[in-house]
């Protein structure tokens, strides 16, 4: 016998293959697009280690003029109420919250590390 495969055979065996991946590519159209540069819910957010623990900070935006904040997908600002607690304060990358006497602090990142930029002379 030869170990070549024919023209026909060749044509068979690739029509095969086509067939049984035609249901990935469903399975492929069926996936949810993510934006990526939507800020990721698990590694930026940090959760907090209460009652607060629903409580995503996605950002914060702070100028002289307005301070607010994304929490849970939902825009905040000092004041407003989320899942039963009171914004309280708004800084750069944290938030604070309180519900009746219970106090969190929902923060985005470590604190950066400032330095004085290099003279370039």
């Amino acid at each position: 016998m030869s170990d070549r495969l024919t023209c026909g055979h060749r044509f068979l065996l690739l029509l095969a293959c086509g067939i049984a991946l035609l249901p990935l590519h469903a399975v492929a159209d069926n996936l949810p697009v993510t934006d990526p540069t939507r800020p990721p819910q698990t590694s930026s957010a940090v959760k907090a280690m209460t009652a607060f623990d629903s409580l995503l900070l996605y950002s914060t935006h702070v100028s002289t003029t307005r301070k607010s904040a994304v929490i849970n997908n939902q825009a905040v600002t000092t004041g407003s109420r989320i899942a039963g607690a009171v914004v309280t304060e708004i800084v750069q990358g944290r938030v604070s919250l309180r519900r009746g006497s219970e106090v969190i602090v929902l923060q985005l990142f470590p604190s950066p590390i400032k330095r004085p930029a290099k003279d370039p002379t």
